[in-house]
């Protein structure tokens, strides 16, 4: 589950009975820019967040770029499965995406979506977050919240991955992953669908079929 990372390290906090003098000292900050951070009075950057989750025992979190916070809990071994890849997607200049269907393999990983698939990225249009031959994670039955990348279908068949910004009125607004285009608009009855991108892989987790 999602939490903004100052959300995060206060829960943390609370349950390792820490006080802000205590991350302070921890991170070699004082007490009062610690409070402004946890407060969201004031940013700290990249590495002062980490600082302060290491402060509070937190090894095992993602960090997102927008200052989200993902828990990870391993019980045991983490688990093994397989997503197939159901076509190539080649990034088109204007961020429309065109899918040719094909099986080609697999991508070694695990999804709690029996309907997830991937798709391997052709092209360059939205480098530097996804590169021509990386792959894309989709998981159709997972919620999908603001700030998320999306996979999008309109009802005159363009195919789109872009970041939701909201839904709302009416209409969904979405922006480019790599900001190379302005943020629109879409009236949720000129959308197919909207699906959840779980994740972007690398080359390395492919397996080609025998």
């Amino acid at each position: 589950m999602k939490k903004q990372w100052n959300e995060f390290v206060r829960d943390r906090m609370s349950e390792k009975n820490l006080k802000q003098e205590d991350i302070a000292e921890a991170i070699e900050r004082t007490q009062g820019a610690v409070g402004h951070w946890l407060t969201g009075r004031r940013s700290p950057n990249f590495i002062e967040v980490a600082k302060m989750l290491n402060a509070t025992g937190a090894d095992q979190v993602i960090l997102n770029s927008d200052g989200t916070i993902e828990d990870i809990e391993f019980i045991g071994m983490p688990k093994k499965g397989l997503v197939k890849v159901i076509g190539e997607a080649t990034m088109g200049a204007d961020g429309s995406v065109d899918i040719e269907e094909v099986h080609v393999g697999y991508i070694d990983i695990f999804t709690t979506d029996p309907k997830a698939f991937c798709l391997r990225v052709k092209g360059s249009s939205m480098e530097p977050r996804i590169h021509s031959g990386e792959f894309v994670l989709v998981e159709p039955q997972s919620t999908f919240s603001n700030g998320d990348d999306v996979f999008i279908r309109t009802k005159d068949g363009k195919n789109m991955i872009k970041i939701l910004e909201y839904k709302r009125d009416g209409e969904y607004r979405f922006s480019s992953i790599n900001n190379d285009h302005k943020p629109f608009n879409l009236a949720i009855d000129e959308v197919e669908l909207v699906y959840y991108v779980a994740g972007i892989l690398k080359k390395s987790r492919f397996v080609e079929l025998d």
